[in-house]
């Protein structure tokens, strides 16, 4: 079944086509318009385009600069995470070492400081007498550095008295 909008389209055709319509109402029937005026012609704006595009390619020029000044810069970066990687995994891996040092030391005083122990239960028993105490100022069990003695030969001998004011000469130590 033909819509009402086909039937007046080909009754419209046929009209035409046999010359009983006028051209005119035909267009009017059929919606079509006439084209539209003439457009007066555009005034020449090349001189204003080449300006926006040459002021376009700068600012396009500016961006890549940055845009390169922004990897040279992340670039840089990313190389010194690398360095301070590589840095921080080496101070790990010394304290680490550091750490298992410690532990073997103090496991090694254990060992002398109980080794120290036996040998002075053994010596007790041996002497039947108690061992004196460690000197003052002894560290962990171990002698103070000896002192020197104060006696007739530490002093320094007298100096002899010049009679005109002149240094005397003194007499080489024996």
């Amino acid at each position: 079944m033909m819509t009402a909008y086909r039937l007046f389209t080909l009754a419209l055709l046929l009209a035409t086509a046999s010359g009983c319509l006028r051209r005119d109402f035909v267009d009017e029937r059929a919606g079509n318009e006439a084209p539209p005026p003439a457009r007066p012609p555009a005034p020449n704006r090349s001189p204003e385009l080449e300006r926006e595009v040459a002021q376009l390619r700068t600012e396009v020029a500016a961006r890549e600069a940055k845009l390169q000044h922004a990897s040279v810069g992340e670039a840089e970066l990313s190389r010194r995470v690398d360095e301070l990687s590589a840095v921080n995994g080496e101070m790990n891996e010394r304290l680490r070492v550091s750490a298992q040092s410690v532990e073997q030391l103090a496991a090694e005083r254990a060992r002398l400081l109980a080794a120290l122990a036996q040998a002075q239960a053994g010596g007790e028993q041996q002497d039947g007498a108690t061992p004196p105490p460690p000197p003052a100022g002894s560290v962990n069990g171990a002698a103070p550095p000896p002192q020197p003695k104060p006696g007739p030969s530490a002093a320094p001998p007298p100096l002899p008295a010049a009679d005109d004011g002149e240094v005397a000469e003194v007499p080489p130590d024996p």
